[in-house]
């Protein structure tokens, strides 16, 4: 009787050790899978960090000037540009966050210092300015930046009346309250003499290619 408890135990034991076994062996293929590096590309995530940058730029854009559209038809243009001041970067930092990317806006005429472009960026409003001067197209730009990260561009122009009342000539576009407000808020402002069409500046979209892979 002991001799078959014994032999019971052991065959119990084993069994439990193969199907040990093969649950490890499940969680060793799905980890080594999880960890298989992607097999992308070079153009494959030039063009997918091409699509997102857009989408991205797309959405800031959108976002600020909903915001501004509404705070200047409800309470006016100079709470509009207090707004801006207050509001324009933590709206940008949190879709930053969101999408794993750093967005800026930079110009070479600038209001807040916080949008003085770096190296890269003045390179490239540099060119935009260029080809503004020969008449040439404005388009996007992406750009490996080193070997972690890509730069996506688009150029942000004066598209409406609107943006005149913060960034047109002073005392036709600007009046000379809301040219106060802009002074008091921004003492080195440069941002003023625009007019409809003109290049403003550009959206600069900071991408990881790691996200970028881990997107594919």
């Amino acid at each position: 009787m002991f001799r078959n408890l014994r032999l019971l135990i052991f065959v119990l034991f084993a069994a439990c050790s193969m199907d040990s076994k093969k649950v490890d062996q499940k969680s060793v293929a799905e980890e080594m899978k999880n960890r298989e590096i992607k097999k992308v590309s070079d153009s494959e995530i030039l063009s997918s960090a091409h699509e997102r940058g857009a989408e991205i730029a797309a959405m800031a854009q959108a976002a600020l000037s909903k915001k501004l559209f509404e705070v200047v038809s409800n309470q006016g243009t100079g709470k509009a540009i207090e707004y801006c001041n207050i509001a324009a970067y933590p709206i940008l930092d949190s879709l930053s966050e969101t999408h794993h990317a750093e967005i800026r806006r930079v110009s070479l005429k600038l209001r807040n210092p916080k949008d003085a472009p770096d190296e890269l960026e003045r390179q490239l409003l540099e060119a935009y300015e260029f080809n503004v001067e020969k008449g040439l197209e404005l388009t996007e730009n992406i750009q490996e930046i080193d070997d972690q990260y890509i730069l996506f561009t688009k150029p942000i122009s004066i598209g409406s009346p609107m943006c005149l009342k913060c960034h047109g000539e002073v005392r036709k576009d600007i009046s000379e309250e809301d040219h106060s407000i802009i002074r008091s808020l921004y003492p080195s402002d440069s941002a003023t003499g625009y007019k409809l069409g003109d290049l403003r500046g550009i959206w600069s979209v900071k991408l990881s290619k790691k996200e970028i892979v881990k997107s594919l």
